[in-house]
């Protein structure tokens, strides 16, 4: 993932760093652990331009976000998605992408998912990505991506 942004920053191309906001308690990105706080090499970097920060508390990155209306201004027609729960997020927001009549890539070796009841998380990546393929998104790798 660290290699994509890299590419997306060298060629100044778009990032928007999608941060979940996740209640005290909650199961998943409990609030003040690691797993909620952006990884250090993953953070935008500080006065760029090309990055921007969007704070979501549904699973869907454009639920009540203002990831469209930047999308937009910037006049972007593709989104470029890698992330974690691939099962929840991911897919939502690529079906969601798909419907506003955005080009949807979904970067396979850039997205994640964790174990759950019946099926490891590899697993669940793996069916998650190929329903979206399906449909929605076209699978690509990070290599793939220029």
């Amino acid at each position: 993932l660290a290699t994509l942004l890299e590419k997306y920053r060298a060629t100044g191309g778009a990032v928007a760093h999608v941060v979940h906001i996740t209640p005290e308690g909650a199961p998943v990105f409990t609030p003040k652990t690691a797993l909620a706080e952006e990884f250090l090499e993953l953070q935008p970097t500080e006065g760029s331009t090309t990055e921007f920060v969007v704070p979501k508390q549904f699973p869907g990155c454009f639920a009540e976000t203002t990831l469209k209306a930047q999308i937009d201004k910037i006049g972007l027609k593709k989104v470029v998605l890698t992330g974690y729960m691939a099962h929840v997020c991911v897919s939502t927001t690529a079906r969601k992408a798909y419907q506003l009549g955005y080009e949807v890539l979904a970067v396979e070796d850039a997205i994640g998912d964790r174990d759950i009841p019946g099926a490891t998380g590899e697993e669940v990546t793996k069916m998650v990505l190929v329903k979206l393929g399906d449909v929605f998104a076209t699978v690509v790798k990070s290599s793939d991506i220029q």
